[in-house]
């Protein structure tokens, strides 16, 4: 329920075009980075997930760089995060690792992501990427509240 509230408030802010007065430098090193990250860690352990979820909703809200810049930023930190999850969960006995499942959810996680990197290159403003990013954290909220509410 945290999860999905966070989510929620996130994309709200990001389908009506909410932004922080200052912007945050990409090459500042400060006190303010320093404390997002170890939020965004702490929320991230307290629900159970990677903190990429909550990366992106940060940096487009503190105005780092443009929608398009920080989709592909945050993308890669999603997968470092990702293979390392795997790999942690292939150290543990109690979880069974289906070969051929993984081969064919990696192959569909390739195609959906070279769609959606051409989308966003050739078709979609920076705007078009901030409210399809908010809208698509409304999703995810809703789905995880009627989850836990059902």
């Amino acid at each position: 329920i945290t999860l999905a509230i966070v989510l929620l408030l996130a994309g709200i802010l990001m389908v009506v075009g909410f932004e922080l007065k200052s912007r945050i430098v990409r090459s500042q090193t400060n006190l303010f980075g320093i404390a997002a990250g170890g939020v965004i860690g702490f929320i991230s352990g307290l629900v159970g997930i990677g903190g990429g979820v909550f990366l992106a909703p940060l940096l487009i809200l503190t105005k780092w760089d443009d929608a398009k810049t920080i989709a592909a930023t945050s993308s890669l930190f999603i997968f470092v995060n990702s293979i390392a999850g795997m790999l942690g969960q292939m150290k543990n006995p109690l979880i069974v690792i289906d070969g051929p499942l993984i081969i064919i959810l990696s192959i569909a996680v390739f195609a959906g992501g070279r769609i959606g990197a051409t989308m966003t290159i050739k078709h979609l403003s920076a705007k078009q990427v901030k409210v399809i990013t908010g809208l698509l954290l409304w999703i995810v909220s809703f789905r995880l509240l009627w989850n836990q509410l059902n």
